[in-house]
Order: structure tokens, then C-alpha cells, then sequence
């Protein structure tokens, strides 16, 4: 499949997850956004912290969108499973 999109994949272009436990004061959002850099390469943006503040950034670049779409969904699913879920 060289070349060729992955239709589930090419519509993940961003999430925001989030995880409410008020008995353990656990207020949390992940989020994950692909862009374009400048340089022609792709880059998965990752902000997370407490709801209401600001978070911590981490920026892994790729070389390809179909690689930076993969790596989005796979920190989504990673997410998913730590209790993080789409508001």
C-alpha cells in the first residue's frame, strides 16, 4: 500500500482527551495535534496537565504525514487505555 492513505488514519489530524476523577482530584487533558513544519517534515504536537492550566508541550517531528499520523493515533490508543477519553 505504498503511497496510499490509510482512510482512518487520515482523519486523525488532532484529539483532546481528558480524565475526571474528583475522589483523587485528578483533572487531566492530553492532547495531540499533526502539522506540517517548515521544513517539509511532519510534526505530532502533544500538550498535557491539569484542566484550566497551562500544560507541557513535546514536539516529535517525522518525516512523512502517514508517519506522524500513526504515531498520533498510537499515543491516542496509549491514552485511551490510561483512562484518558474524548470529552
Amino acid at each position: 500500500r505504498s503511497g496510499e492513505k490509510d482512510p482512518v488514519l487520515a482523519t486523525m489530524h488532532s484529539g483532546y482527551l481528558r480524565t475526571v476523577a474528583p475522589a483523587q482530584s485528578q483533572y487531566r487533558f492530553y492532547s495531540v495535534h499533526v502539522a506540517p513544519d517548515l521544513f517539509g517534515e511532519w510534526s505530532v504536537i502533544c500538550e498535557w496537565g491539569r484542566i484550566g492550566q497551562p500544560g507541557c508541550v513535546q514536539i516529535r517531528n517525522y518525516g512523512t504525514e502517514m508517519d506522524a499520523l500513526r504515531a498520533s493515533s498510537l499515543r491516542i490508543r496509549q491514552k485511551q487505555k490510561r483512562g484518558y477519553w474524548p470529552k
